[in-house]
């Protein structure tokens, strides 16, 4: 009996350290789970309004750039501005040598000088054998009608008086011929005369002096280039976006001395052949720009609703953006979804999720730390 007692004492004490032990395991594993499940700290979607807009890189340019040049050829007598010269349209900026023009004018006035004299004298001793030629004429048809002379004498007065009115006629044609050709040569030592001068064609800035004085300017050669003094922004617009844009919208333009206000003001009709590009020029509002800067400009759209996430909750593999959706499941836990996402252009900390509905509770911080499937603790941020 004995025994038997000792026997039942021995198995009660090995049930009894065997459900101690079992006790311990399962405490352990359940501080185990609890040691695994982490903490993410998420955020609530929701649809906000926003500015759509284009931003692209540009640089800041004068609004015209004029290189003049010599229509004719000539040596360069004057050069009468250098660089940097602030000059008003119409100002005078170079001349030709005109000493051979002037002698060619010179010479043309003498030889109309000369023809007038010419054509005065032969003029007037026309004039006087036209007056004796009538007169014989005259008597010639009063003894013919009278009978006094032969039809052959007669036909001769009568000729001779036509000779010298075609005589006539000839000279003043002759006379009106030369003048005519002085002046014409005239009107084109005018123009050479004209053409021997640069002005300038608008107001601004000389930027590069060419030609140089006692050197031969070719005809067309560039001679002297400059700038108006009216600054504008060059952007180059990609053909997807050219329809967005007309002429008057908005601008920001932002340079490295601050933001400037501006409007569109021209959009080139056909795209650059290299870039593919359209040309389109900013006219900024107000403020002084330097020549060459870069700027960003942004050029405002319309205002829509979009869902904005912060780009820490935004992870990639392998090309694909993706965030972690968290989920309560049917046990009260949360479980991490992994959902990918189409962004928009980013606005400093955060960015658009173009394919994201409000209401979605997304992982925005420890999101490095969770897989698909994870079951976590959340934090709603601010809390």
């Amino acid at each position: 009996m004995l025994k038997v007692r000792v026997l039942k004492q021995e198995l009660a004490i090995g049930l009894t350290l065997v459900l101690l032990l079992t006790g311990c395991a399962a405490e352990q594993s359940a501080a185990a789970n609890s040691l695994k499940v982490k903490t993410v700290t998420v955020i609530t979607t929701a649809a906000e309004p926003c500015t759509d807009s284009l931003d692209y890189k540009g640089f800041v340019s004068a609004k015209e750039t004029k290189t003049v040049a010599f229509v004719q050829p000539g040596t360069v007598e004057n050069i009468y501005v250098e660089e940097s010269r602030h000059v008003k349209a119409g100002d005078l900026l170079a001349a030709l040598d005109t000493d051979g023009i002037n002698m060619a004018v010179e010479a043309a006035r003498i030889n109309e000088k000369t023809i007038r004299n010419s054509y005065d004298a032969g003029l007037a001793t026309l004039e006087l054998t036209l007056k004796q030629t009538r007169d014989s004429c005259d008597r010639a048809t009063d003894l013919y009608e009278a009978g006094a002379v032969s039809r052959v004498d007669y036909q001769a007065a009568v000729d001779g008086l036509e000779a010298v009115k075609t005589e006539l006629r000839k000279t003043e044609e002759a006379y009106a011929n030369d003048l005519a050709q002085i002046e014409i040569s005239l009107k084109q030592y005018a123009l050479q005369l004209a053409n021997s001068v640069l002005t300038a064609p608008i107001d601004g800035i000389v930027t590069n002096v060419i030609a140089q004085k006692n050197q031969i300017a070719g005809a067309g050669a560039p001679a002297i280039v400059l700038v108006s003094e009216e600054k504008i922004v060059r952007i180059g617009v990609p053909i997807d976006d050219i329809s967005r844009l007309a002429v008057g919208m908005d601008t920001d333009i932002k340079l490295s001395g601050g933001s400037l206000a501006g409007k569109v003001s021209k959009i080139a009709q056909y795209p650059d052949q290299n870039s593919r590009t359209y040309a389109v020029e900013v006219t900024p509002e107000a403020g002084d720009l330097n020549l060459g800067e870069i700027a960003d400009v942004k050029i405002p759209l319309e205002i829509k609703n979009e869902v904005l996430i912060p780009l820490s909750a935004v992870l990639t593999n392998e090309g694909v953006n993706f965030v972690y959706i968290v989920e309560a499941n049917e046990n009260g836990e949360y479980r991490v979804m992994r959902q990918e996402v189409l962004l928009g252009a980013p606005e400093g900390s955060t960015v658009a999720a173009l394919n994201l509905e409000p209401g979605k509770m997304i992982a925005a911080d420890g999101v490095k730390n969770i897989k698909e499937n994870d079951i976590v603790a959340v934090r709603h941020e601010g809390m």
